[in-house]
């Protein structure tokens, strides 16, 4: 059993929740930020968030592993984040961070919510 981020029926992640780990370490690792500064408030670790954070790859950082949503309007920026960053991502994570990117995008377009489960 493992983690699996799904949109509708496609699942858009399914790892381990030690891979899912380690892909948000090297998220923080390539984005320089600062872990000590993100609120992990119990309503962010389910995915409400009431605005979006600065850093949107803090929807990522602050998220339970094992259930919650992201909602579309999050999604789309935080897609929007995780291209920009792209080109610093090894090529060991991109096929999966395409993967996520496409799903966040649709979810957002479709007004639907991109669960954790």
């Amino acid at each position: 059993m493992g983690l699996g981020i799904y949109y509708k029926d496609m699942c858009v992640w399914q790892s381990s929740y030690s891979i899912f780990g380690e892909f948000r370490e090297m998220l923080i690792l390539v984005s320089g930020r600062d872990v000590s500064e993100i609120d992990y408030d119990e309503y962010k670790l389910q995915g409400m968030w009431i605005e979006c954070p600065e850093e949107p790859l803090d929807i990522l950082f602050a998220h339970s592993d094992c259930d919650g949503f992201i909602m579309p309007w999050l999604g789309a920026k935080l897609a929007d984040r995780l291209e920009k960053l792209l080109t610093d991502i090894s090529d060991d994570w991109h096929e999966a961070t395409w993967g996520l990117i496409n799903g966040l995008k649709q979810a957002s377009e479709d007004f639907a919510l991109l669960e954790f489960a």
